[in-house]
């Protein structure tokens, strides 16, 4: 008998998920958008959740050029038409747009990065989803990868805002020697916040490196940001077999060059197994780096046998021998699954997260062991989800490609994806979903996230006043990296000086004036302080 069968048309979606009473997996959300998911325009890739729940989503608009996206849904799933009338907005940096990354100022300006051929770039939007013209003049800017036109295509895959306002971001562009060999090398470059190109970055604001020179295929996955103001970027290298992989690290002064104490060349690699890739980092209090990469020590054409691999480094670069004897551990197989989708670790704890494609969730020790206050055993799975709008019988396979994934302010799980649903359906068109998928995570206990601060107004929360302004003082309590306010309901929170102790004055309307105060932290935002003041 003839089999047909098509595949369902996806506008990306979004799921939430809850962890079952009984059992370890965590179930679909069925209270976020429909049936726990939410479609998304024909743009998707990077998430970020805002202070009000609200929920970012960055990605590449697929029309005759491609143009970098940026779309909104409220915290419940649906799509924000209060976000530039639409829930959506475009940009266009050049011709075949590819999205790279997203990130959000102090302010609430959006922040999104990418490429076009050569030409790499940053584009920045209000918070209302509007283009900020003020940014270049023009909302947005764009730097070619290599003056000497011996480059092209270039990709971004990392951007960080620096405590300045600068941005930064890095990625790979393929480049040509001089005997006509190509070869794929990093690209970094800084951009003011003004959206200019930062000319004290190297001079034109773009670095380039090759790592290794007989592997081309150097990427980038993470870019992190030291304290004292070093980059720090962490990646893989392939041969062109793709067979010969290996763990790379750069670090760079705050200028864009190379750090000559980190390895004493500004480079590390690592060499595991015959085969390394992937790789996300994250930098403790101490200034050690922990590295989570993906590794086959057994490789063949033939069987696969991959593992997940966590490396130590110290500031300078060496292997940290004090973890585990050689500076990296692989975990057992029953705690390896496939590539990653996240990865985190707590600065003060070492304490680590890890989910990856197959959306089994890992809760590890600073010592790589499963952090058994996690659910009892450090693990957890997200269940499978349904299409309650299609026969179940009729169903023939599904598959899902992870793009992205961030935590909620609950501590919910968002994800990011490209899922093919194929079914029985006599002759037919093909079709596909995007989707966005929301989960909960499974106990408070295990996020190794820090409480999130407290924060206080001092004096009394009730003023009458005939004055114009008020000076509000107070204290906020916990680990705090900033303290804002906002005046009434709506708009964005505004900074204030100080951080455990601090203090600001606002300007009052007549009538009444709800003032709030929040304190942010890497455990996330307090509840808000209020005060009401009345001005008559």
């Amino acid at each position: 008998m003839t089999k047909f069968f098509n595949f369902i048309k996806i506008a990306a979606l979004l799921f939430m998920f809850v962890p079952q009473v009984c059992g370890s997996d965590f179930i679909v959300d069925p209270s976020f958008g429909v049936d726990g998911r939410t479609r998304i325009l024909p743009a998707f890739g990077k998430l970020v959740v805002l202070s009000d729940g609200k929920i970012l989503m960055s990605g590449t608009y697929l029309n005759s050029d491609n143009d970098l996206a940026i779309s909104r849904f409220t915290a419940d799933g649906t799509l924000d038409t209060t976000f530039n009338s639409t829930g959506f907005n475009t940009v266009s940096l050049g011709k075949y747009d590819s999205e790279g990354g997203l990130a959000v100022q102090e302010d609430g300006k959006i922040i999104v990065a990418g490429s076009a051929d050569e030409y790499i770039g940053v584009a920045r939007f209000h918070s209302d989803g509007s283009i900020d013209s003020t940014f270049n003049g023009k909302g947005y800017n764009v730097l070619r990868n290599d003056s000497t036109n011996l480059s092209e295509d270039s990709y971004i895959t990392c951007i960080r805002i620096q405590a300045d306002g600068k941005i930064l971001v890095a990625g790979y562009c393929l480049e040509k020697s001089a005997a006509g060999v190509w070869s794929k090398g990093i690209i970094t470059a800084r951009f003011n916040a003004d959206g200019t190109a930062d000319t004290s970055f190297n001079g034109d604001g773009v670095v380039r490196t090759q790592v290794i020179d007989n592997l081309d295929d150097s990427t980038p996955r993470d870019l992190e940001l030291q304290s004292d103001g070093k980059i720090l970027l962490v990646g893989y290298a392939l041969d062109n077999s793709g067979q010969d992989g290996r763990i790379i690290m750069v670090r760079y002064e705050s200028d864009g060059t190379l750090d000559q104490s980190f390895n004493s060349s500004g480079k590390v690699v690592t060499n595991v197994s015959t085969r390394c890739w992937g790789a996300f980092a994250s930098i403790l209090n101490d200034g050690k780096i922990v590295v989570a990469a993906r590794v086959d020590p057994t490789y063949s054409t033939s069987a696969y046998n991959t593992r997940n691999l966590i490396l130590r480094y110290n500031t300078d670069g060496a292997l940290d021998e004090t973890f585990h004897g050689s500076g990296y551990v692989t975990l057992d197989a029953s705690d390896s699954y496939e590539d990653f989708l996240y990865f985190d670790v707590s600065p003060s704890t070492g304490k680590m997260v890890l989910i990856d494609q197959g959306l089994n969730i890992l809760h590890l020790n600073a010592d790589a062991s499963l952090d058994k206050s996690f659910n009892g055993t450090g693990k957890a799975r997200v269940s499978e989800f349904n299409y309650p709008e299609l026969n179940p019988e009729n169903i023939y396979d599904v598959e899902r490609v992870y793009f992205n994934t961030a935590f909620t302010n609950e501590g919910k799980l968002l994800l990011s994806a490209m899922v093919s649903v194929y079914y029985w359906k006599g002759m037919g068109s093909n079709y596909t979903y995007k989707e966005i998928v929301q989960t909960y995570q499974s106990t408070a206990t295990a996020t190794p996230k820090p409480a999130a601060p407290k924060v206080k107004i001092s004096g009394p929360v009730t003023v009458k006043t005939t004055k114009s302004t008020v000076t509000i003082n107070g204290t906020a309590t916990g680990s705090v990296t900033s303290v804002m306010y906002r005046i009434g309901s709506v708009g964005a929170f505004k900074p204030v000086t100080g951080r455990n102790v601090w203090k600001f004055t606002a300007s009052l309307k007549r009538g009444l004036n709800v003032i709030s105060v929040i304190a942010k932290g890497p455990g996330g935002n307090s509840a808000p302080a209020k005060m009401t003041v009345n001005r008559k």
